[in-house]
């Protein structure tokens, strides 16, 4: 996966997502997705991290409702409870590095 800083991003902003990069780098966590490198050369700036085939949390569970429905086939709750403590470890891990992750959400939650 790909992630870049808006074209639109002031110097302290492109600067803070630099320094968020270098602190993914020291991540080593099964629940912490993975930076896989930092392409600084040239514009946008580029941060590759491991690809999460079934994209985030939010977008996998809208992705379960029955086509033209607002009725969701949920996950059984065995498979609910294991995400919910893959993200709680993972959360874990990051407060023991001392991070504070400051957006948690089913949208910044990748699923593998």
């Amino acid at each position: 996966a790909i992630k870049t800083v808006n074209e639109s991003a002031s110097m302290r902003e492109r600067i803070e997502f630099l320094n968020e990069a270098s602190v993914m780098k020291e991540f080593n966590c099964h629940h912490v997705v993975r930076l896989l490198g930092v392409v600084s050369q040239g514009q946008p700036t580029l941060v590759i991290m491991e690809l999460m085939t079934r994209g985030d949390l939010k977008s996998h569970l809208r992705s379960l409702r029955k086509e033209n429905s607002t009725t969701q086939v949920l996950p059984p709750l065995k498979k609910m409870i294991q995400m919910a403590g893959e993200i709680a470890d993972g959360m874990a891990y990051l407060n023991a590095n001392k991070f504070v992750h400051r957006d948690l959400a089913a949208r910044n939650c990748m699923v593998a």
